[in-house]
Parts: C-alpha cells; sequence; structure tokens
C-alpha cells in the first residue's frame, strides 16, 4: 500500500508535458499601409516587426499596440555586401564601424521611433550580426533597456547575436523557418507544415514573414491547422526564456 501511495504521489507531482508552441513574426511593417492593415487582422498572438522611419510606422505600431498586440523595432542592420547608398537609406542602421556611444544613439532613436515596442530584431545585418564586439555592445544596451527581448532573426549562420544576448542576460531566442522565402503559396504551406515539425521535434519554433498576399492567405488558417496537431500559437515574448541548444542549431 505504501509503495503504491509513494508512486500516485509521484505521478501527481510529475509536470505535464506542455503543448508545442510556435510565434510568428511578420517583418517590414510600416511601408505598405494597406498590406500592414490586412496583417492587423490576423490572429494577435502574431507579432509584427516596424522598420523605424518608414512612413507608416509609427502609426502601425500604435494600432497594433492597441490590438495588444506585441511591437518589435525591425532594427536595420549592416550586410555583407552593403555599400554606402545601402546605407543611406536607413539613417538608424547600425554599421560594423560605428562606436559604442554611435551604435547606442542609434539604437535609442530607432526604439523612440516605434511606440509601445516590446522587442527588437535585426533588419538584414548579415555582417553586423557576425560581429562580436558590435553585438556585445547591442546587448548591453539592450539589458539596460526596460522589459525589451531580442530576436535573432538568423540571417547568417555565423550569427553571434544569440550567444551575446545570452551573455548580457538579454532575453531572447531566434528563427528557425522563414515563411516566404519563396513567395507563392505551394512554398509558403510547406514552409508552415516546417514550422509545424520543427515545434513538436523541439517544443517550439519561432518563424518570420512578410506581409505580402501569398503569406497572408496562408496565415488565414493557421490556428485550425495547428489546433490539429495540438500545437499552441503564442506570441515571441513568450518564447525568449527557451534555452533549448539544439533548438538554436537547427534553422532554414
Amino acid at each position: 500500500m505504501r509503495v503504491l501511495t509513494l508512486l500516485l504521489l509521484l505521478w501527481m507531482a510529475a509536470p505535464l508535458s506542455a503543448a508545442p508552441r510556435i510565434a510568428i513574426i511578420i517583418d517590414d511593417i510600416g511601408y505598405r499601409r494597406a498590406q500592414d492593415e490586412q496583417v492587423l487582422a490576423l490572429p494577435r498572438s502574431i507579432a509584427v516587426a516596424v522598420i523605424p522611419g518608414s512612413p507608416h510606422g509609427s502609426q502601425m505600431a500604435r494600432e497594433a499596440v492597441a490590438q495588444q498586440r506585441e511591437v518589435l523595432v525591425h532594427l536595420p542592420m549592416e550586410a555583407m555586401h552593403d555599400d554606402a547608398a545601402q546605407f543611406a537609406r536607413h539613417d538608424d542602421a547600425l554599421h560594423s564601424g560605428d562606436d559604442e556611444q554611435q551604435l547606442r544613439r542609434r539604437l535609442q532613436r530607432a526604439i523612440v521611433q516605434v511606440p509601445g515596442a516590446t522587442g527588437i530584431n535585426n533588419h538584414r545585418g548579415s555582417k553586423l550580426t557576425q560581429t562580436t564586439r558590435s553585438m556585445r555592445w547591442l546587448m548591453h544596451a539592450l539589458a539596460c533597456q526596460r522589459n525589451l527581448y531580442f530576436i535573432d532573426s538568423y540571417t547568417s549562420a555565423d550569427s553571434v547575436a544569440l550567444a551575446e544576448a545570452r551573455r548580457a542576460l538579454v532575453p531572447a531566442t531566434r528563427r528557425h523557418v522563414f515563411l516566404d522565402h519563396e513567395p507563392h503559396a505551394d512554398a509558403i504551406d510547406a514552409q508552415i507544415e516546417r514550422l509545424m515539425d520543427k515545434a513538436e521535434q523541439q517544443g517550439f519554433a519561432l518563424a518570420i514573414g512578410h506581409p505580402l498576399p501569398a503569406t497572408l492567405i496562408a496565415l488565414t488558417d493557421l490556428e485550425s491547422r495547428l489546433a490539429a496537431r495540438g500545437i499552441e500559437l503564442v506570441s515571441p515574448g513568450a518564447l525568449v526564456s527557451v534555452r533549448d541548444v539544439t533548438a538554436d542549431a537547427s534553422a532554414d
């Protein structure tokens, strides 16, 4: 009897297995007002990443916050093949040649331009996210901010952004799937399936997409597809405390 009681207590104390979770961010918000507005009709757990300084970015951020939708600063960063002309299009782009004070100023200006943001993710940045010094400075700056997490868009397999975020104790995770690298229906559908598979394998997965017509259509029945497989749609902020090294090692 004593053994049966002990087994029962152990069973009751065991944690219930959590449902797999996915989060989705729609990038590049702020330039195409009509399509951006359609994004706000998607489930509220889907976050939006707003480019600072974009024509409609601040207004779109306010509208998303009013819905209680998470908003990120989609922070422009230097890519591998950038030139001076490309930099000129983004006054707030972080460059590998910036010193720490320049980087902090650009970051702060970008945050102010996206009201209500609770997170940061990189726009482009295949060069900067490989630059340890710049990422260390960025994460130290973010550590001084209140309630800002970081999502590495993972535009480079050699990115050190997530490692530096964790070193600075900044809540962070990274992208595992791009939904619309090929922006047509069949390819996006296949990427959604890939996203669900990853979530089931790892316990969680994060995807990034864009406000493209095919992407918006593909996401309209997302909740029913997830429910059929027992997967939960959550905000990116719900994933940032995850510390799964295996999951971090597998992305497109």
